[in-house]
Formats: C-alpha cells, sequence, structure tokens
C-alpha cells in the first residue's frame, strides 16, 4: 500500500512538469509543448514497459504480456519506477520541447530510456550493480533520474540551436500551479524508495520539506538585488524551491538532518550561480533552465552528499563521472543520428539547418 500511495502522490507531478513548460514558453505554442510532453510520456512509457524496468532492476529482458505472471509486488514496483523514468525523460527534453519535432522525441525517448536510463538504474539502483557495490549514493534519483535528464538538456540545447520560443512574460498563476503539483507530488519522490511507512519515512516527509523551504529561501535571498520585478522574484522563489528538492535526492535518506540542511543550502547558491554563468557565458537556449535546476542541482547535491559521506566519496565520484560521460555521448550520438534525418517539412528544423 505505501507504494501504490507514493504512486498516487507522484503521478501529478508529471502533468506539473508540463504546466510549468507551458507558462514559460510561448503562448502559440502551448499545445505543440503539451502534446511533445504527453508524446514523450508515452514513449517512455512504451519503453519502460517492453523491457525496460526488466533490464534495469532485474538484469534481463521481460515484457509487459508477462506481467500477468508477476507478483503484485512486483507490478507495483515497476509502477512506482515508471513514474521516475518519466519524469527523467519530461526533464530531459525540456530545453528543446517548443523547436524539436515529434519524430524526433519518438526516436530519441524510446532510445535515451533503454542505452541512458536503463544502464545507470541498473548499476547504481540495482543491489547488485557494480557502481551501488563501489560505494554510490543516490537514495532518490540525483544522479539517475536528475543529472542524466540534465546534461541530456544540455547536449539537446546545443545541438538545437535555434533560438528558443521564450514568452516576454511568465504567466505566473500557471507556474504556481505546476510548481504545487510537483512540490506536492516529490513527497513521494522521496519517500517511496524507503519502501514503508517507518520513522524513516517520517524523516525523509520532514527532510523534503525542509528542502523546499530552504531551497526557495537560498534562490530568493541570491537574486534579491537581480530581480527587476515581483514576478522575477517570485519564479527565483520557485525555482529555488525545485532546486532544493533535486539537491535533496541523493542523500535524503542517508544523510543526518544538519548534513542534509547544508547540503541543500550549498548545492542551492552553487546551482544558482552556476545558471548565472551558463546564461550570460555559454548562451545555452534552455527557457525552462532544465540543464540548471536538473544537471547543477543534480551534480551538486550528488557530489556535497559524498563530501558528508567520506566512505562513499570515490564509488560516488565514479558514478557522477559514469553518469556525466554516458549522457552526453549518448544523447549527442542519438542527436546526430536521428537529427540528420529530420523531416525537411518541420519549419522549426529547417530554420535550423538554415541558421547552422
Amino acid at each position: 500500500m505505501f507504494l501504490l500511495l507514493s504512486i498516487i502522490i507522484m503521478w501529478p507531478m508529471l502533468l506539473g512538469v508540463a504546466i510549468c513548460y507551458s507558462a514559460v514558453l510561448a503562448r502559440q505554442l502551448e499545445g505543440r509543448i503539451f502534446y511533445h510532453y504527453f508524446l514523450a510520456m508515452v514513449i517512455g512509457a512504451l519503453a519502460w514497459l517492453s523491457g525496460a524496468y526488466f533490464l534495469a532492476f532485474n538484469g534481463k529482458w521481460s515484457s509487459v504480456f508477462q506481467l500477468v505472471t508477476q507478483s503484485p509486488t512486483t507490478i507495483l514496483a515497476l509502477l512506482f519506477q515508471l513514474c521516475f523514468c518519466l519524469y527523467a525523460v519530461g526533464m530531459a527534453i525540456g530545453s528543446v520541447i517548443d523547436r524539436c519535432s515529434s519524430r524526433f522525441i519518438v526516436l530519441f525517448v524510446f532510445a535515451w530510456v533503454y542505452l541512458v536510463y536503463v544502464p545507470l538504474a541498473f548499476l547504481i539502483w540495482q543491489p547488485s550493480g557494480y557502481l551501488l557495490q563501489h560505494g554510490a549514493v543516490d537514495f532518490a534519483g540525483g544522479m539517475v533520474v536528475h543529472l542524466s535528464a540534465g546534461v541530456t538538456s544540455y547536449v539537446l540545447a546545443i545541438f538545437f540551436k535555434q533560438e528558443t520560443a521564450k514568452s516576454s512574460k511568465i504567466a505566473i498563476s500557471r507556474y504556481y500551479l505546476g510548481m504545487l503539483l510537483i512540490t506536492f507530488g516529490w513527497f513521494g519522490f522521496n519517500m517511496g524508495p524507503v519502501g514503508q511507512w517507518n520513522h524513516q519515512a517520517l524523516e525523509v516527509l520532514l527532510k523534503t520539506f525542509l528542502a523546499i523551504m530552504a531551497g526557495g529561501l537560498v534562490w530568493a535571498c541570491c537574486g534579491h538585488s537581480q530581480a527587476k520585478s515581483w514576478s522575477e522574484k517570485s519564479v527565483n522563489m520557485l525555482d529555488g524551491m525545485l532546486i532544493g528538492l533535486v539537491s535533496s535526492t541523493a542523500g535524503v535518506g542517508k544523510l543526518s538532518l544538519v548534513s542534509f540542511l547544508l547540503v541543500i543550502v550549498l548545492s542551492s547558491a552553487l546551482s544558482y550561480w552556476g545558471r548565472q554563468f551558463l546564461t550570460k557565458k555559454v548562451a545555452v537556449n534552455d527557457a525552462v533552465d532544465s540543464v540548471a535546476i536538473n544537471g547543477l542541482g543534480g551534480f551538486t547535491g550528488s557530489f556535497l552528499t559524498a563530501c558528508c559521506l567520506p566512505q562513499h566519496f570515490f564509488g560516488q565520484c565514479l558514478a557522477l563521472l559514469l553518469t556525466i560521460g554516458l549522457a552526453f555521448i549518448v544523447s549527442y550520438s542519438l542527436c546526430f543520428l536521428i537529427g540528420q534525418r529530420q523531416s525537411s517539412k518541420n519549419a522549426v528544423v529547417r530554420s535550423l539547418w538554415q541558421k547552422r
């Protein structure tokens, strides 16, 4: 029942991500954004049910047609892990969801789940996984979900160089609604890996709440002098809450309360200044800040967790390097192979190749 409750809590956050994207990007592309987002969800789910789950957690292929022979516990575990996979997919395509084609999403997402997400889940989360056995700590997806998605978003933003269709004015009420669903779902996101309702689950619940508050406060303070309007200040605080949650995922079930809060505060601050650098110096076309929120938040949260757990430092650094390397190489390879075959009828992609 605990996993079932976690699934029910997590499911609305997937819709919340789409609402946030639509609030930030140009209003006239709202239909395209929702269509591409839920197309990615469907393809990601098909990949997961067609065998990705069993490869990731059992090390052997099986499919949805064999689910009827599985125990209720296995089915719940499959659906619970599906929520993590779909969240990673949604974050991974966020940086280019407004300017890539439907065909690209179908091919890229299906391949990405098998070639990036499954190997990382197997190595870091599967009980006999190599990285887990060597000390990697990733309680709720700091590397498997967020860092892999952030690196992928960065690669996609580089490959699709066309300027993003960012709205001139963020729909702040829709952004609040999206963040409400995301932060609500994150309680299931962080508590679910505990596996049952016990004292650790209550501790994780408390830490998740504190991560929301601490991350929001840090970003509000860091951006106070630079924000030019109340809307910008509000978005800073909401993004900070999300950074706090992303930073929490690696160590939320492992760290003491004091160490955990230190990780959240430092990670949030580093992610804020890192985003400023990416925006001004690297010029990444990522209106939804997936690179900064997931990439920087996932990396700093995971690395600082290792700093608080010295016995896990080597294994965590190895896992970080492998996550970044695998996500970058596979994502770039897929972009090159699939992007070369984009339909010439797609006006957005035609414009891209003209600029290149």
